[in-house]
């Protein structure tokens, strides 16, 4: 996620400036922090992020279901 927050200099403003506290920080508050900064674009990323895992691990795993009509 901080790798793609990157993109908007926004971003870095409201973060901590030491990495290491940075490091600490929640994933969800991250998160949080990200898209009410960034907004749509960012949710975007996360939606085609989380689509992109949710299909590998489908494949890898053979999870997929098969109903009968």
């Amino acid at each position: 996620m901080l790798h793609h927050a990157k993109n908007w200099p926004a971003v870095g403003l409201a973060l901590p400036i030491e990495p290491r506290e940075v490091e600490k920080l929640p994933r969800a508050y991250l998160g949080n922090v990200i898209y009410t900064i960034v907004g749509q674009p960012f949710r975007d990323w996360v939606d085609g992020a989380i689509k992109t895992r949710n299909e590998k691990i489908v494949a890898e795993w053979n999870l997929a279901i098969n109903m009968d009509p």
